[in-house]
């Protein structure tokens, strides 16, 4: 059953001949751009994605307004500049480029796409797509990471699509559907890697070089933690594959920062911090953020505060359920994030504040309010028998995920249909809602009227519920 978003929204799904295209890609041994040329087994044409044509070089090929036309031979050849920003970081010993900075997509009815690389004596490339092995006619020594070393040959049409005329490939990669249309991050250069199976996800965990308190196995276990965190929510990680890059920042925090994408196997980007006191990682929330708005599909940007709002409740639920923090403490940062965001915003409803958030700088007032939404909603299953992880267990067990963002009514009604109306009432709301009747049917409290540092958690008409929210799963 697939209760939404069944249709791919991808090309090549209909009954039309489909093209089958081979990418390889050179980097540069600076990093500093990446030369890429593509063939197909029938005539395609090439749009830019992300790099403008200022950033492009064509070496073959024909432009024709904002197409890439192929040469005789059926091939695009062309170069890229990268420049770094929130899609590109670029090191001194490592590139992290999401595909669509670098990747001009075809056009037309798409089958099998394959990308391959011929790297730089000593680089190794990891990326969160399905390994091309098998399918390019190759035998590379690891599933998703390979070090420059002399590879098999390829198939012809793969040979034929090296510019530089190279017949080797040093790894490849089977390009999932979503892979054409939602961007993920490819990591480029020298890193040490590692891999972890959680629960039926391979997790590849990436480490770029720079000082951190945190050993590599540290950095395994605990961002394995964070996806089992995650994935206890729905039953199951709602993404078979999963890369993590982990990128040195000057911050004391466990992890300043983090960035998700779904291109066809997700993918994480970490800034942790080079200066965060050892021991630390059970204080990072980001990590659990980050992953958890992988818990359902896409949304609109006016719906933000749906999305927010799940990540925000359940990196302190998670935190407290797997004993990174104290149910007080996770109840002492849901209310104190209250209090932050009832002061923030412009004005405008929750809806308007989500969709205008980067540039009016809303981002308490749409982060917490959509957290309130969170807690009202799993109040509300609760008292019924069910919960918000149930509901979110079946959003990952019916809808397939597309490029397509749909909208939080509808992804409430796969949740319960109960939700509809709470989640409209929420989005339209210009007021506060109210998080202190919440937060005192259920026992929470602060401690004292001149101590609002921290909260206590008394008896009250839904304490039995508050306390099964912070509970494990069984």
């Amino acid at each position: 059953m697939c209760a939404l978003g069944c249709a791919s929204g991808v090309p090549g799904h209909g009954s039309a001949p489909t093209a089958d295209v081979d990418y390889v890609v050179t980097p540069s041994s600076d990093l500093a751009s990446f030369g890429v040329s593509a063939c197909a087994n029938q005539s395609v044409t090439y749009r830019p994605w992300a790099a403008p044509w200022s950033r492009i070089e064509v070496t073959e090929g024909a432009r024709v307004d904002d197409t890439l036309q192929p040469s005789a031979r059926g091939c695009v050849a062309y170069r890229v500049d990268l420049v770094a920003g929130r899609n590109t970081l670029i090191g001194t010993e490592a590139v992290s480029s999401a595909h669509s900075e670098w990747m001009l997509r075809p056009s037309g009815a798409i089958g099998t796409v394959r990308v391959g690389f011929v790297l730089p004596p000593g680089f190794a490339v990891a990326s969160a797509w399905p390994s091309a092995v098998g399918a390019w006619g190759t035998t590379l020594g690891g599933p998703d990471t390979h070090r420059s070393r002399d590879a098999p040959r390829v198939g012809a049409l793969g040979a034929e699509a090296v510019a530089s005329g190279a017949s080797r490939l040093d790894a490849s990669f089977v390009l999932p559907p979503l892979a054409l249309e939602l961007p993920s991050d490819v990591l480029v250069g020298h890193f040490e890697h590692s891999t972890r199976d959680v629960g039926g996800t391979q997790l590849q965990v990436a480490r770029v070089a720079g000082t951190l308190p945190h050993t590599q196995a540290q950095l395994v276990e605990h961002i394995a933690q964070a996806v089992g965190m995650v994935g206890s929510v729905g039953g199951r990680f709602p993404s078979e594959r999963i890369l993590a890059v982990v990128w040195p920042a000057p911050s004391d925090q466990p992890v300043q920062f983090g960035l998700t994408k779904r291109g066809g196997g997700a993918s994480i980007l970490l800034f942790f911090g080079e200066s965060a006191p050892a021991g630390s990682l059970a204080a990072d929330w980001v990590t659990v953020h980050e992953l958890s708005h992988l818990l359902h599909p896409l949304v609109p940007g006016a719906d933000r505060w749906l999305s927010e709002g799940i990540a925000t409740y359940y990196q302190e639920v998670l935190r407290a359920r797997a004993g990174w923090q104290t149910p007080e403490q996770a109840w002492t940062r849901i209310a104190q994030g209250f209090r932050t965001g009832r002061l923030g915003g412009t004005g405008r409803t929750l809806r308007e504040e989500a969709l205008a958030m980067h540039e009016t700088a809303a981002y308490t007032r749409v982060y917490w309010g959509g957290t309130a939404f969170a807690l009202a909603a799993d109040m509300e299953l609760r008292a019924r028998g069910s919960s918000l992880d149930a509901g979110i267990a079946r959003c990952v067990r019916e809808v397939q995920r597309t490029s397509r963002p749909v909208p939080a009514g509808r992804i409430l009604a796969v949740f319960d249909e109960a939700l509809v109306p709470l989640g409209a009432e929420y989005g339209d709301r210009s007021e506060w809602p109210p998080t202190d009747d919440l937060l005192e049917r259920l026992g929470v409290r602060w401690s004292s009227a001149d101590d609002d540092a921290t909260v206590e958690l008394v008896d009250a008409p839904e304490s039995a519920l508050r306390d099964a929210i912070m509970r494990p799963r069984r």
